[in-house]
């Protein structure tokens, strides 16, 4: 008899991470947002930032709206994803929240007509995750979509400061990561605001 296929380790650390998430009540994830919130503005490189790139919150995610009010409280320009074909990501400039609408996988993104913009070395990217380490590992959802754009942005030499927005349950001792995985610069969560190196 063969011996059983060994588990994907991404998978399982996946699959533990969503259980627990499952736990979050909006009245949590909206707590952690707020406490993220006050965490992430004073930092230097939120100060420096000119563009803000977000990501509307999903359940079981932090609540992004508190960053999304401050960014625009600021004047910075506030930019999230939205999914075009072929699994890939484009940037659009919005005004608030009002400004999304449904994306193809129910996700809220910016609106068709919205205004593209590029990410560059003077914005400030905070993406989500299901899992982070103190190393600057991601584990994403398993789609690539932030690596792709992270590897392009890397290679063109414009990459920004990037920093994993999560819950303090979803920090691990170490994310698997394969060569096609892109290191972060950091991770927040509703206790601490941690920066590699």
């Amino acid at each position: 008899m063969p011996p059983a296929p060994s588990p994907d380790p991404k998978a399982s650390l996946r699959s533990a991470i969503r259980r627990d998430l499952e736990c979050v009540s909006s009245e949590q994830a909206s707590s952690a947002g707020h406490r993220i919130e006050m965490l992430v503005r004073p930092s230097p490189f939120w100060r420096r930032a000119s563009q803000i790139v977000l990501f509307a919150s999903l359940p079981g995610e932090v609540d992004t709206g508190p960053l999304m009010r401050a960014a625009l409280e600021e004047g910075k320009s506030l930019v999230l994803p939205r999914t075009r074909s072929a699994g890939r990501l484009e940037f659009a400039k919005v005004g608030g929240e009002g400004e999304l609408a449904r994306g193809a996988f129910g996700i809220l993104e910016p609106a068709r007509d919205s205004q593209l913009v590029e990410i560059d070395r003077e914005s400030l990217l905070l993406l989500p995750g299901i899992a982070f380490d103190r190393s600057g590992g991601r584990l994403g959802r398993g789609g690539g979509y932030y690596d792709r754009v992270l590897a392009r942005l890397r290679a063109e030499q414009r990459r920004p400061h990037c920093v994993g927005v999560g819950f303090a349950l979803q920090i691990v001792d170490r994310v698997p990561m394969t060569s096609l995985d892109e290191r972060l610069d950091g991770f927040v969560t509703e206790q601490e605001l941690w920066r590699v190196g």
